[in-house]
């Protein structure tokens, strides 16, 4: 028994401006204490888009909702936006795009900004929160208390938007990355010394990105999550983690962490592949669970797809026990608006 109070979460990634519930909202769709969007709201993250995205959200009705840009959420990489008009028209050939809807400079960066943040943004004046890479504390409206990681980066991918070399370490310290990594943490999970003492203390880790050999096999049988990240993860324990990006893995799987965390494969002295390796040849602890597999989509259930870590549960959620590993992609691999999002029930 974790105590706190019961907590209804429901997870969408990647709507690229479709409703996850296509066929409308369900009538019986339980009361939403938090909603989380994992990123690509949009298809090409123009304004025009955004603001398409957000009167989506607005019809989903949750106490409180956080969300993160993807790759697809162009303008709000900074990075991105501010490349040059030559580098604009090399990543159009490139991507199949004729001729993004946006502007390049830091003129639209700033407009787009202006959507999203500020107390005069539509963002925050409807109630959605958009979250910052780093550790946010998210009060809800039951009581409960959430501790929020949050990432809009992903291993880099054609030139999109939030990307890093896959040698790049976004998410550790420089102590703790793996011994091979260029280590590029702004805002890592833990900064290995006084944030998270207990490492045990995040409820959810928001990234687009799905961490490496979860939930993150590609239809060509690529795993192309982040090693880096699945090293944060195994160091700190969250409770949850949510993700999207690569559509064809959505579901949601759990790893029963040993009790000592002795058996997992060690981020000390480990090189990326050989972290890579220890995981995929793994043949004991941690054990993973299959708690929802992607045969489950194929149902034309309107509402979410029900996952029970509360209290109440025979699968509780205990900090530092387990992760719970959510891949929310409501998109399949043609784009339609296939996959039910994901609600969980957690003590917070």
């Amino acid at each position: 028994m974790t105590g706190g109070v019961r907590t209804s979460v429901l997870v969408v990634s990647d709507t690229h401006l479709a409703h996850p519930f296509p066929y409308g909202i369900p009538s019986d769709l339980p009361h939403i204490d938090l909603l989380i969007h994992a990123g690509d709201l949009t298809m090409l993250g123009t304004i025009p888009e955004f603001h398409q995205a957000l009167d989506m959200l607005a019809t989903i009705p949750a106490d409180v909702k956080l969300v993160i840009p993807g790759n697809h959420d162009l303008a709000l990489d900074p990075e991105w936006i501010h490349r040059t008009p030559e580098m604009l028209l090399r990543w159009e050939r490139r991507s199949g795009v004729p001729g993004w809807a946006g502007r390049v400079g830091r003129e639209y960066w700033e407009m787009t900004q202006g959507v999203w943040f500020g107390e005069q943004s539509r963002a925050v004046r409807e109630g959605v929160t958009m979250l910052t890479e780093g550790m946010h504390e998210i009060v809800l409206k039951n009581g409960a208390t959430a501790k929020v990681y949050a990432s809009p980066y992903q291993p880099e991918f054609c030139d999109w938007a939030f990307a890093y070399n896959r040698n790049e370490d976004r998410f550790n310290v420089p102590r703790e990355s793996l011994v091979d990594a260029s280590n590029i943490a702004e805002r890592p999970m833990s900064d290995g010394q006084h944030a998270h003492p207990d490492k045990r203390n995040i409820d959810f880790v928001i990234t687009h990105g799905p961490p490496y050999g979860r939930l993150d096999l590609t239809a060509h049988g690529a795993k192309v999550g982040c090693p880096h990240l699945l090293a944060a993860i195994s160091n700190l324990k969250p409770r949850v983690c949510c993700f999207g990006h690569i559509h064809e893995g959505w579901g949601v799987e759990r790893i029963a962490w040993d009790d000592d965390h002795s058996a997992a494969p060690q981020v000390a002295h480990s090189t990326i592949e050989s972290f890579k390796s220890a995981w995929d040849v793994r043949d004991g602890p941690p054990l993973i669970e299959k708690m929802v597999i992607g045969s489950a989509t194929k149902t034309k259930a309107p509402g979410p797809v029900v996952v029970d870590l509360s209290d109440d549960s025979t699968s509780a959620s205990v900090p530092g026990r387990s992760t719970t590993l959510v891949n929310a992609a409501i998109m399949d691999v043609s784009y339609k608006p296939s996959n039910l999002p994901i609600l969980l029930y957690i003590n917070l």
